[in-house]
């Protein structure tokens, strides 16, 4: 092999390498660009993920409050029913007493009730 040759395969070769080293340097700026793009569109996913968990839980919050009101209502509800039982008994038991008085007081003398 002759020199010339040697030297011109050595300078191809470099020539070969300085091209891929800058191709290897295009595509590194490529990567680097996508992961940077790729960070930004994350943290961005990241701040509506957590500006949607602050909703839920916000929501959750909200549900387990009215929740609880509507528990304490329900009580109160069959308290007052409960109470209006006991009256509408004790109105029934006055009625009783009423109608027996005004049949005392209607009735014939020797006459019996269911008569």
């Amino acid at each position: 092999m002759d020199i010339e040759r040697v030297v011109q395969l050595v300078v191809e070769q470099q020539a070969n390498f300085i091209n891929d080293l800058t191709e290897l340097r295009a595509l590194v700026t490529r990567v680097a660009q996508q992961q940077s793009d790729l960070t930004r569109i994350v943290g961005g996913m990241h701040q509506e993920v957590s500006g949607v968990i602050r909703e839920i839980v916000e929501s959750q919050r909200q549900m387990s409050e009215n929740q609880k009101q509507l528990w304490e209502s329900h009580r109160q509800m069959g308290e007052k029913i409960n109470a209006l039982g006991d009256k509408i008994n004790h109105m029934g038991d006055k009625l009783d007493a009423l109608i027996d008085i005004v049949d005392g007081m209607i009735r014939r003398p020797g006459e019996q009730k269911g008569s």
